[in-house]
């Protein structure tokens, strides 16, 4: 079934506050009454914002991620973003 909104989150060297962006993003799924998605999309960080995209998607099958093979720039993460998304109500980023 699919999500009735999608959030888009790019990303790039987004260590430090990852953390604190998806407990955020997880209190806002978890009290929410609509089903929602996060898609996280890596615009070719090189700390390890990757790697802990990867762990939350294991953890959590909300979120959806997509890895740019090198940094594109935000509208080109944000268009993968919205092509991938699968929200049927509505599409939300986080900039």
């Amino acid at each position: 079934m699919s999500p009735q909104i999608s959030i888009i989150v790019p990303l790039y060297n987004e260590e430090k506050g990852f953390r604190t962006l998806t407990k955020r993003l997880n209190d806002i799924i978890e009290k929410s009454d609509i089903s929602i998605e996060v898609v996280l999309i890596d615009d070719g960080s090189t700390d390890n914002t990757p790697i802990l995209m990867k762990m939350i998607a294991l953890e959590n099958k909300k979120y959806q991620c997509l890895f740019l093979s090198r940094n594109f720039g935000h509208q080109t993460a944000l268009t993968a973003g919205f092509i991938n998304s699968r929200g049927t109500e509505s599409v939300f980023v986080i900039d």
